[in-house]
């Protein structure tokens, strides 16, 4: 079942909210203001960070919940090559790019619309934010009757371009959002990782995870935190997978991550403010950052008149 009721502020008076309920009574909540996911409640349990009014989505600069993109992540010195010639964007990290720039897709007013019972799709065109083309965006989430948040991007442009989406969704299986996420057991289905410099961009080729605090590939706590790295995720790329999995002891509430996407970025919120240090971590399937600049890595371009589609999903579930 979905509802739509009013998410308004002065700057976008007219935006919504939508709750998809399934049959347990389970539910999400996404936002039109960057086609954000404000809420995941199971068994009566909030499992995401959020906020309360539209005015503190509108100044979050945290990314919560939302659609990430035309390229999630950092673009070392704001530039990359395509077709031989050098993209340059205007920076908002430094001298670098982050998560699409200044006009993004989590500031960015969506609309959105049922697609049928369980699922509602919302639709953005941007063209004003420096990459090549006019990109007809779209993030279809769904909720299942077994607790899968669905979510499918699409892009289509009228120029080569980039897209690199991801979702941005701290989540605390705890529920308890004044507690850090350090007791949670994760597990990373990942050889590698890449190390990253100063401006938390990879330095160089993806490393072993053996023998370092990266290695999740048994299941283990996150400790005291300190992640926001990318892990070059095991199977093979374009292919739905399980890419990690998180516990809450507390709780008993279990996240598996699963997407097509190559890799994941592992983040532990370690740079919140206004809510509890690290009271959220991020699963974010995506390519790797600044990918458009390293050679060795699969590039999310988009060929002018195409369309590409990824895919995720995050299964909540009482499995222990």
């Amino acid at each position: 079942m979905i509802t739509k009721t009013p998410f308004a502020s002065s700057s976008h008076p007219s935006a919504a909210r939508f709750r998809i309920t399934n049959a347990a009574g389970d539910f999400a909540e996404i936002i039109e203001y960057g086609a954000r996911v404000s809420r995941i409640c199971v068994s009566g349990r909030d499992l995401c960070l959020r906020y309360e009014t539209a005015e503190e989505y509108e100044r979050d600069p945290f990314y919560l919940g939302a659609a990430v993109g035309r390229a999630a992540n950092r673009i070392r010195g704001a530039a990359f090559p395509l077709n031989g010639e050098t993209v340059r964007l205007q920076p908002n990290e430094g001298p670098n790019l982050l998560h699409g720039g200044a006009v993004n897709f989590s500031t960015a007013l969506w609309t959105g619309e049922p697609a049928g019972e369980d699922a509602v799709r919302f639709r953005l065109t941007i063209e004003d934010d420096g990459f090549p083309g006019r990109l007809d965006a779209a993030v279809t989430y769904s909720w299942t009757d077994d607790g899968v948040l669905g979510i499918l991007f699409e892009g289509r442009s009228d120029a080569d371009t980039v897209f690199s989406p991801t979702n941005h969704t701290y989540f605390n299986l705890s529920g308890d959002f004044s507690t850090p996420v350090s007791d949670h057991i994760v597990e990373i289905r990942s050889e590698a990782y890449l190390p990253v410099d100063e401006e938390h961009i990879p330095s160089g080729a993806a490393a072993p995870v053996g023998g370092t605090p990266f290695d999740f590939r048994a299941p283990r706590e996150i400790g005291p935190g300190g992640y926001d790295h990318h892990f070059v995720c095991s199977g093979e790329p374009g292919t739905l997978r399980t890419l990690a999995e998180a516990y809450s002891p507390a709780s008993g509430m279990r996240l598996t991550c699963r997407s097509d996407l190559p890799g994941l970025q592992f983040y532990t919120g370690d740079y919140l403010t206004g809510f509890a240090p690290r009271s959220g971590f991020c699963f974010e399937a995506q390519f790797a950052p600044d990918v458009l600049n390293r050679e060795d890595e699969p590039k999310p371009l988009l060929r002018a008149g195409g369309t590409v589609r990824y895919r995720t999903e995050y299964s909540i579930s009482t499995r222990g």
